[in-house]
């Protein structure tokens, strides 16, 4: 499956669980196909380096999420923060 068809597809699952307007004013992080992109007012955009959100928590390419304190996780397919 392509990363287009990917996109696609988790576009049409949000507008089904969502508002149409909270899909396309929010701005997201998730993981597809195994790569982390940023969703942007409904538009999918490749990230291409680590993200730092506003509280502190690193995000790398591979989805390992390290949170302020200590803690670690791992940003799985199709999960959203």
């Amino acid at each position: 499956m392509s990363i287009a068809s990917v996109i696609d597809k988790h576009k049409s699952m949000r507008r089904e669980k969502h508002a149409v307007s909270d899909v396309n004013d929010t701005r997201l992080i998730t993981m597809l196909e195994g790569k982390l992109f940023l969703v942007e007012n409904g538009n999918f955009i490749l990230l291409t380096s680590p993200v730092i959100l506003g509280n502190g928590t690193i995000i790398s390419m591979e989805g390992l999420m390290k949170i302020p304190g200590g803690t670690i996780r791992i940003l799985r397919e199709g999960e959203y923060v």
